[in-house]
């Protein structure tokens, strides 16, 4: 199928800069903290962007917002493990498919420290033109904490800022059945302890500065 501008179908769009300027311009800033994490109340809290490519017209329609059961082909759940694919229909290509949540990262108390944990994974038709991601964006600086991995992230440094969580995966080729899956999402709180060898290096420099003033 050849693209209606007569350009090949993997010169359709240049992803990343496509999908990071339409996905991000609705982003507010939160009041509270990570909702839902555990999707119990179904995608409450959380809001998605949808683009579709109409092959008659060759024009893209972005809609954005609580629209999850507007596009439940694109955004499904299963327990607390969500799943974002992109998906065809009739002449539409769903082609962008977007989830985010706009909120203030926990203060930390002293001694403790703040960790994200998810579960993360990702099916692409083609992995040079398609693209999924996962991350941490800080609303104020736009700084960007890649957690498209998945597993534990350190974000004390993070404690309090306006931040948004964003999931998102994009068609470049075409091909449509473009997946990203996450699960196990959750913020926690734990005590900051010194490994042995931490403590053992800490007794030696003290010793050092006795004999010094010694």
């Amino acid at each position: 199928m050849k693209h209606p501008n007569g350009l090949a179908p993997r010169a359709r769009r240049p992803l990343t800069a496509i999908l990071l300027m339409s996905a991000f311009g609705y982003s507010q800033f939160a009041s509270a903290g990570l909702m839902n994490t555990d999707f119990s109340d179904g995608f409450s809290g959380w809001q998605a962007e949808v683009t579709s490519y109409n092959l008659d017209t060759a024009t893209d329609t972005t809609l954005s917002g609580d629209i999850f059961a507007d596009f439940s082909e694109n955004f499904s759940l299963s327990g607390d493990e969500v799943s974002l694919s992109t998906t065809a229909s009739g002449n539409q290509e769903f082609w962008n498919i977007v989830m985010f949540q706009d909120f203030v990262v926990d203060t930390v108390d002293a001694g403790q420290s703040l960790t994200l944990s998810l579960d993360i994974s990702s099916q692409l038709t083609d992995e040079l033109f398609d693209f999924s991601f996962a991350q941490l964006r800080n609303l104020q600086t736009n700084d960007v904490l890649d957690l498209s991995s998945g597993g534990s992230f350190d974000i004390s440094t993070w404690a309090g800022v306006n931040a948004s969580l964003e999931f998102g995966v994009q068609d470049g080729d075409f091909n449509l059945g473009d997946s990203l899956s996450f699960s196990g999402l959750s913020i926690m709180q734990s005590s900051t302890i010194p490994e042995p060898a931490t403590l053992l290096l800490f007794g030696l420099g003290a010793l050092a500065l006795t004999r010094k003033r010694n």
